[in-house]
């Protein structure tokens, strides 16, 4: 089966409650794959998930797969008008950090604009001990 085969994909409504059975589908895929050490993982899900819900406010599609060099891409997009950006970094605010989270602990991510109007917010991870090309 090729890594294409492998990706996983799963329709997100726009309601906080989803976010947990998102997050244990993709870190049980990313196990059957053989990758171990998933809390980054969970916590990437859960903060890209979540800022897809609160400031997209459309539904989503959340996607993961393996990558030819030994990581993985997880994904999510929408149809939300906002770009995201990494918030300043402001001890008062209980809120405004999950890019900042994201970026510290991937090895890469970026945004894709479709033509249809619609994000893609991608995040790649290594594997240990590898890189994963931009």
């Amino acid at each position: 089966m090729g890594r294409d085969e492998q990706a996983i994909r799963i329709d997100v409504p726009v309601d906080l409650a989803a976010l947990d059975g998102v997050r244990r589908q993709v870190v049980a895929a990313a196990r059957g794959w053989g990758f171990g050490d998933l809390d980054d993982l969970a916590l990437i899900v859960s903060e890209m998930v979540t800022n897809a819900i609160v400031h997209a406010g459309t539904p989503s599609v959340a996607t993961c797969r393996p990558l030819a060099t030994h990581g993985l891409e997880f994904a999510v997009t929408d149809r939300g008008r906002g770009e995201p950006a990494i918030g300043t970094t402001d001890d008062r605010r209980t809120s405004g950090r999950g890019l900042r989270i994201v970026d510290a602990l991937v090895a890469s991510w970026g945004v894709d604009h479709a033509a249809d109007g619609s994000k893609t917010i991608w995040a790649r991870f290594g594997a240990p001990g590898r890189d994963v090309l931009p």
